[in-house]
């Protein structure tokens, strides 16, 4: 029907059911016939919804698209959805000349009509139709304390579309591929992790309709804040998309991460094996010796399966797996618990015994999973399609790190080590700029700015706030333009945004809304005054945003400063609103999927919206702290046992471990002793650094205990306001505790 209906009109087979409705409905237009359509509202920014705008704008008058902010207009969906009126007409300049207007509702729609007598038709018709008309007869942006409409000609979202095209079409080219429609690219199911078969990403499916219109990012009109279109307006032309800057591609797509993507073991397992007898009970696949592993010439990976592999250490790199327990704006090779498998060489040219052993492990081995068929790994489609099955060396780091999905922090971490990541990320690295505008770009990035502006170029999962952006969204995101910088600006981007990489970089949400879990008290806190977040009252912040606005081309400090206060206002109130649907869709969920949250899930839940602070685990924690002069190894396991400072013979001694396998770690003195038994209580294994003194060990013990302290009455409080089951409570409770003492795993 649609073929019939509309032979020029291509919907890819990602694209939501309603797409197909719109053709098929609408042939039964007359010139001048209007068509209304309430759906999901992804289409106005999702490229499977480019086709259906050029679509729209070829053949109809875009008379308005409506959505609410207040309520959903269908309770139980779990989706943004809007209205969206057409008028069919064939007349290309009446097209063109038509202003769109794009309407956002503050109030529910009822209250907006206002009071009618119950039953009178006739008062509920003139009061929708006076509604109409107040929309229809706007002429420029209007908004009031229900409504904000938003006007724009129909020609400028027809010449924005032709822009991206362009943009697109060039990025086509860079990437090896051609301008031409690729079907095979697009209907590639969408792959999540590098644990999937297909070999298709339609995160590189740049897609053109047949018209040439590339798309545009209708959502914005609806959603941002007059910010966003003031500051536009007064400086578009010192924006810049960020495709036309970067080359923006996803990081690897292994096929199995399981196999390729394995957790590096080493020192964990040097530590507690620290002699060769005791190596050799290390369960091993392939044994190797102890004195190869200590030199650094063999490293010990844990794969997919649990098991455990000798592997030479130059066919391994740090892989960047994930951004969860990133806190800051940089990354180096130290905090990546993953490494990634680097073999460029061919099988016959292989000469290493570990790594050709590992090699045929996968050619042996299934890692089946619920995305994975149960094939060996060298079987799967994504693999068997590369020359050589097991080569990922293809890659190119980039410069810094774009996140496919974000929640309520604004992260960009520069690479400067030049790490490889996988598929969950995308590797940005400058194009076609100066060394010192290139230095400009990842502070331009952590800005506050675009931490905003990002939120209307990516699309939400449903009406929560998870916030997922796909490559063709990142290229048209528009940016300050770093080709403007001075050395100036620059001097003052930099010195900022290494305050930050120093620093946990929090959340932009409020921290009232953060520990808020019903409905009824989220909306009490919608009525109270904006307060802004911790990390919207940073200084080094504040610094950023300020050196952002001097390179828009502001140079009145007070103007600067006044936008940067608008700026922090309207990102609460974003990110506020943002909170607010999640809150009510999280506790709509156990009842509409008629199942209960486990301790885990209703962890998960509370560990997402809690303040970055208390997610930052002890060891991280600890290195911030002043005074560390003495480095220990705490046994990975075993229970501490401490004697105490009473006792005669073994006050400044802690053992770990029973039997001949009992460790001790010899401390200075009973305060030493005490710090360290504390901390292996708490989680703490591994390298730690200590302080010397007694004074300053009693100190940190006592900051480590009210710490710990904090920690459990502010989950505590999370998980009351959540559940009255007195044994989730306290399960969900302790899975918090141990997660902020030893940190998450993924």
């Amino acid at each position: 029907l649609v073929t019939q209906a509309c032979p020029n009109l291509e919907l890819s087979k990602r694209a939501d059911l309603h797409c197909y409705f719109w053709p098929t409905a609408t042939r039964f237009l007359k010139e001048g016939g209007y068509f209304g359509f309430l759906t999901s509202s992804s289409w106005l920014d999702v490229e499977y919804g480019f086709a259906l705008q050029g679509w729209i704008l070829e053949n109809f008058k875009l008379v308005a698209v409506l959505e609410s902010l207040d309520e959903p207009w269908f309770e139980d969906a779990r989706v943004k959805t809007c209205v969206t009126i057409l008028q069919r007409c064939s007349n290309a300049d009446e097209r063109d000349a038509n202003l769109v207007k794009f309407a956002r509702f503050f109030r529910p729609v009822a209250e907006i009509l206002g009071e009618r007598p119950p039953g009178d038709e006739e008062a509920r018709q003139n009061a929708a139709d006076e509604l109409r008309k107040l929309i229809e007869r706007q002429k420029s942006d209007f908004s009031n304390d229900q409504l904000r409409v938003i006007v724009v000609e129909q020609r400028e979202l027809w010449r924005q579309g032709l822009e991206v095209a362009e943009l697109l079409k060039r990025k086509k080219k860079d990437l090896g591929g051609t301008a031409d429609h690729d079907k095979t690219d697009e209907e590639a199911e969408p792959v999540e992790d590098g644990d999937q078969d297909d070999a298709g990403s339609p995160d590189e499916a740049f897609t053109v309709s047949l018209n040439g219109y590339g798309g545009g990012k209708w959502g914005r009109y609806v959603r941002a804040p007059d910010l966003y279109f003031e500051l536009m307006r007064r400086f578009g032309k010192r924006f810049v998309r960020l495709g036309e800057i970067t080359d923006i591609h996803r990081g690897v797509t292994s096929g199995c991460d399981a196999f390729f993507l394995p957790l590096d073991v080493t020192a964990q397992l040097l530590v507690e094996h620290p002699d060769a007898k005791s190596w050799k009970r290390v369960p091993l696949v392939i044994p190797c010796e102890r004195a190869d592993v200590a030199r650094g010439r063999i490293k010990i990976i844990q794969a997919g399966d649990k098991s455990l592999h000798p592997i030479e250490s130059k066919y391994l790199r740090p892989e960047v797996h994930s951004l969860m327990q990133v806190d800051r704006p940089v990354i180096k090779s130290g905090e990546c618990p993953r490494v990634i498998l680097f073999v460029n060489k061919p099988p016959e040219k292989l000469t290493d015994r570990f790594v050709k052993h590992y090699i045929h492990y996968g050619e042996t081995r299934t890692f089946s999973s619920k995305k994975s068929q149960a094939v060996p790994v060298h079987r799967r489609s994504t693999c068997a399609t590369r020359p050589v099955w097991y080569d990922l060396t293809g890659t190119s780091p980039g410069a810094a790190f774009w996140p496919k999905t974000q929640k309520y922090r604004h992260i960009i971490p520069e690479n400067p080590e030049r790490l490889v990541c996988n598929c969950n990320l995308y590797d940005v690295m400058p194009l076609g700029l100066t060394k010192v505008q290139a230095a400009a770009l990842t502070p331009i990035l952590n800005s506050t700015l675009v931490g905003l502006f990002k939120s209307f170029y990516g699309r939400y999962a449903g009406v929560e706030g998870t916030l997922k952006t796909e490559v063709v969204d990142v290229n048209v995101l528009e940016i300050p333009d770093p080709r403007h910088i001075t050395p100036h600006v620059l001097s003052k981007l930099r010195a900022a945004l290494k305050s930050l990489q120093r620093r946990t970089v929090g959340h932009l949400v409020e921290e009232a809304f953060l520990g808020c879990h019903s409905s009824a008290r989220v909306r009490r806190l919608a009525e109270t005054p904006i307060e802004l977040p911790a990390e919207l009252q940073q200084s080094d912040r504040r610094a950023l945003d300020d050196a952002v606005f001097e390179l828009l081309g502001v140079s009145n400090v007070a103007e600067r400063s006044r936008l940067i206060d608008q700026l922090y206002i309207e990102t609460a109130r974003y990110y506020r609103t943002l909170r607010i649907g999640d809150v009510q869709t999280t506790e709509n969920r156990p009842r509409n999927k008629a199942t209960k949250f486990t301790a885990h899930d209703l962890a998960e839940d509370i560990w997402d919206t809690c303040e970055a602070d208390l997610k930052t685990p002890l060891a991280t924690w600890l290195k911030a702290l002043p005074g560390a002069t003495t480095q220990f190894t705490i046994p990975l396991e075993g229970r501490p046992q401490y004697h105490g400072p009473t006792d005669m013979f073994d006050a400044a001694n802690v053992y770990f471990g029973k039997g001949k396998e009992r460790v001790k770690v010899e401390c200075a003195h009973p305060e030493q002793a005490t710090l360290l038994a504390k901390l292996a209580s708490f989680g703490v294994r591994g390298q730690v650094g200590l302080p010397t003194a007694p004074a300053t060990c009693q100190e940190w013990s006592e900051s480590l205990s009210n710490r710990v302290a904090l920690a459990q009455g502010r989950f505590q409080q999370f998980v009351e306001a959540r559940t009255s089951v007195d044994k989730l409570r306290d399960q969900t409770t302790e899975l918090l505790v141990s997660w902020a003492t030893q940190g998450k795993g993924g």
